[in-house]
């Protein structure tokens, strides 16, 4: 009996250990899992930490990007109204030297009355500018949106002046008239002036004419009078001067210029001509000599009737 309890005992004693050794062991599970938890809490609150890290750093790049962005645009914007301004202003120097080539022209096939009476007309302006009240305030306008005129920026404002200026020079032309055109230093006997040609890619060479839209539509009415006669001969004597054929080219008013568009010239040709003269009355000569526009100018002129 006693061997018996002692075995039941010792069974009894087994299983208690077997059940102390699964509870450890469980134990040991629990501990290890929540070791485990707690360690991917930690990393997920690094995870935290550095996600949030990286927004901001996704925040300040994106911001500095779009502030780059900006300054980026601003200075393009700022290249393209100074290359437009640039293109704009070799224009105005193109156009103030043919409208003022025309002028001369215009002076040299003045007769010596014609001559004298508009030298006579200039002497009275000047005199009345000081004298006439009325006459010198509108000198002073003329002056005053002459400048404006330079200085101006914007198209329209600079359009709203010439019309200005326009009704200006009109009073003061119809009280003296050609006094504002007459250059006394003009010699007559003898004028020598440069007329401009550039090489367009599309069209071909064409060389530039002292004849203004008012004129060249003159010429195409078949007008007779003074005006429309001096831009005949300047196109027939550059025709005779050159030897020119019918297919060589053709004269038209095209981009704001008279001008003769070559399909068989190019610059080499050009630098090889001397030119073409037109006589006057009283053996006085216009003696045109052929020079190509600065590169920096045509660019500028190509590129601003390209823009439309």
């Amino acid at each position: 009996m006693v061997t018996e309890a002692e075995d039941r005992l010792k069974e009894a004693q087994e299983k208690l250990e077997e059940i102390e050794r699964q509870r450890q062991e469980i134990l040991d599970r629990l501990l290890e899992r929540r070791g485990a938890k707690e360690q991917a809490e930690h990393l997920l609150k690094e995870a935290r930490r550095e996600t949030e890290k990286a927004l901001e750093t996704v925040r300040e790049e994106t911001e500095f990007r779009d502030k780059a962005v900006g300054t980026l645009n601003t200075i393009e914007s700022e290249k393209l109204r100074n290359e437009s301004h640039l293109r704009k202003a070799y224009r105005r120097s193109v156009d103030s030297y043919v409208i003022e080539l025309a002028k001369r022209v215009e002076q040299a096939f003045a007769g010596e009355h014609e001559r004298n009476q508009r030298i006579a007309a200039a002497e009275a302006f000047k005199r009345a500018r000081h004298e006439d009240s009325r006459i010198g305030d509108l000198c002073d306008q003329r002056d005053q949106f002459r400048e404006l005129i330079r200085l101006a920026t914007v198209p329209a404002v600079a359009e709203t002046l010439r019309n200005e200026l326009m009704k200006v020079e009109q009073e003061l032309n119809d009280r003296y008239p050609g006094a504002l055109s007459i250059d006394e230093t003009v010699p007559p006997a003898m004028l020598v002036g440069e007329l401009y040609y550039l090489s367009a890619p599309e069209s071909g060479l064409q060389i530039i004419l002292p004849i203004t839209e008012e004129d060249w539509s003159r010429i195409a009415r078949r007008d007779t009078g003074g005006a429309a006669t001096r831009g005949m001969r300047i196109v027939w004597d550059m025709i005779n001067g050159l030897g020119l054929q019918s297919g060589d080219g053709e004269f038209r008013f095209e981009n704001g210029y008279c001008m003769f568009v070559a399909k068989e010239l190019d610059s080499d040709d050009m630098s090889s001509l001397e030119g073409f003269t037109v006589n006057i009355q009283n053996s006085a000569t216009l003696t045109f000599r052929f020079s190509p526009v600065p590169a920096e100018v045509q660019e500028g002129l190509l590129n601003e009737e390209a823009d439309g």
